[in-house]
């Protein structure tokens, strides 16, 4: 009809660079809280007995570009070139889950239940930080608790605090997380 000559395979495919050149020319502006969390972990490596990863519905390039940026801009430089380093916090394998074809996107539990089997857990003793209703959704379904960031699109929280009683807890930023980060397990003979 429009005389377009190329497969829809062809169309995906162009979009998906131009998104990716959007992506490297793009500003970040990490969320409130973010810098200092990511601080904190970085100079507690060897104190806590934690495991940490992120899942995302994003596909591994996309995230690349977006981590390179945020390592950059945070600070935290020896990771610029390796992000996943940083989240094989407390295993030898990166312990982060992204989309590809084959899996499900959120509000599937199926990128957390990837991850939480990699880092050998049972999902009751993960914390899942989420700031989408989808996000949040997935976490739960996973059996994670939840600590629900609230972003620049807010959703109510009461119906999945009513659901998953105990287990959804909300907080304005990554920032009112770093005083509980006292209460995370040490490593055995870590000094303080």
């Amino acid at each position: 009809k429009y005389g377009i000559q190329a497969s829809v395979e062809e169309l995906a495919e162009k979009r998906r660079e131009i998104y990716l050149d959007i992506l490297r020319a793009a500003q970040i502006q990490p969320s409130v809280g973010v810098k200092e969390l990511f601080e904190l972990l970085e100079s507690w490596r060897n104190r806590l007995n934690v495991r940490i990863g992120y899942v995302s519905s994003s596909e591994k390039a996309f995230l690349d570009i977006m981590m390179k940026k945020l390592f950059q801009v945070i600070g935290l430089t020896r990771y610029v070139n390796d992000a996943d380093t940083f989240f094989c916090y407390g295993t030898e394998v990166s312990v982060s889950t992204c989309w590809e074809k084959g899996i499900e996107k959120k509000p599937s539990p199926q990128l957390y239940e990837m991850a939480i089997s990699k880092m050998n857990l049972d999902p009751i003793q993960c914390i899942a930080f989420e700031d989408s209703l989808s996000g949040s959704r997935a976490a739960l379904e996973a059996g994670t608790n939840l600590i629900i960031i609230q972003s620049s699109k807010p959703f109510s929280v009461t119906e999945l605090a009513a659901q998953y009683k105990g287990r959804v807890h909300q907080m304005n930023s990554l920032l009112d997380f770093v005083p509980y980060m006292e209460l995370m397990p040490k490593q055995l003979g870590a000094i303080r």
